[in-house]
């Protein structure tokens, strides 16, 4: 009985010092983030401290939580309290760079084509951005885990020394804020077709995990922009090919006729891509804004007038002005991305 007692005793102390450790890694990790973030994304102290309250509360927030993560080993309760009361601090700020209103969310950086010194810059942003949230969400739920009455318990041991109600907490919080913030969206930007084109179509093989798209958009002046891709899914990043021309005297007469009286389409309206999810799939996008109403029509059509398929095949067979290679990227890993955006 005595050595039942002495080893349950000796359980619940080193369940006590996992604790700890964990919340003071979590804790410190979590001021560390914040504070980096600041320092790469503002100015410090520019003018009157008054005028610098939405920098001066996060940092605050922070250093809480970096004297939390000591004093966590001597003081718990007080330590955790001042855990808790530096992560509401920040929360505020935080709240608006994770989850801006009029921006895009920051997984969406993740998306941005190329390999200019910006686009890395803006990765390093996200990822800061990420982290420390999910840092915070962490912080906010050890702090308050911890700070429950040791007459709460699981599996015989107190509640406040359990690691994985947070732990599966935070998880979730991430895996949902991913999902939701990637899909549908292709890149991070608000509307890339401010010049619309006159006619647009977008041609998406899928042969298992390959797909192969072709995008073509023919202006009103005769230029026409191709881009082509061989990409798979659960693939992050892949190259593709983008070219610009003009069109031939006979393809430029094809293309005003059918702007100017457009084919019926047989097809179903979408409203947002779906990928295909059969094995197999052949699809067509049709988009063409004609002289009636100037409303454009867009279309998932199964089967293509022959003098749109004809513009389509002949175009990307013309002389090509400028071509070049680019990284695309999808956070999504092919299951969100939009070729039709």
């Amino acid at each position: 009985m005595l050595w039942t007692e002495a080893a349950c005793s000796k359980q619940m102390i080193a369940a006590k010092r996992r604790s700890e450790i964990l919340a003071a890694t979590i804790y410190l990790s979590a001021a560390l983030f914040m504070l980096l973030y600041l320092r790469l994304y503002f100015y410090w102290i520019r003018d009157m401290w008054a005028d610098n309250l939405q920098e001066i509360v996060p940092l605050l927030g922070a250093a809480m939580l970096l004297v939390s993560s000591i004093r966590v080993f001597m003081v718990r309760r007080f330590a955790d309290v001042i855990a808790l009361a530096g992560a509401i601090l920040a929360w505020p700020y935080f709240r608006l760079a994770a989850f801006p209103r009029y921006t895009f969310s920051p997984w969406l950086a993740f998306n941005l084509p190329g390999e200019s010194s910006e686009i890395r810059s803006a990765f390093l942003v996200s990822t800061l951005v990420i982290l420390t949230t999910s840092l915070m969400v962490a912080a906010t739920a050890y702090s308050v885990l911890r700070l429950t009455p040791r007459t709460w318990s699981s599996g015989g041991l107190p509640l406040r020394d359990r690691a994985w109600p947070a732990s599966v907490l935070t998880f979730l919080f991430t895996v949902v804020w991913y999902f939701s913030a990637v899909t549908p969206y292709q890149i991070p930007i608000f509307d890339i077709h401010q010049n619309l084109p006159y006619i647009s179509m977008v041609h998406v093989e899928k042969h298992g995990l390959q797909l192969h798209e072709t995008s073509l958009a023919i202006y009103r002046d005769g230029q026409f922009y191709l881009a082509q891709n061989e990409r798979r899914l659960f693939q992050y990043s892949f190259r593709r090919t983008l070219a610009t021309g003009v069109l031939t005297e006979d393809c430029f007469q094809l293309f005003h006729d059918l702007a100017n009286s457009p084919p019926e389409l047989n097809g179903s309206d979408v409203s947002s891509y779906v990928p295909p999810k059969t094995w197999n799939a052949d699809r067509w996008f049709v988009f063409i804004q004609g002289k009636a109403g100037r409303k454009p029509i867009k279309k998932d059509v199964s089967v293509v007038p022959e003098q749109l398929l004809g513009l389509f095949q002949n175009a990307q067979k013309l002389p090509q002005e400028r071509t070049r290679l680019e990284t695309a990227r999808d956070a999504c890993l092919g299951f969100c991305y939009d070729p039709t955006y």
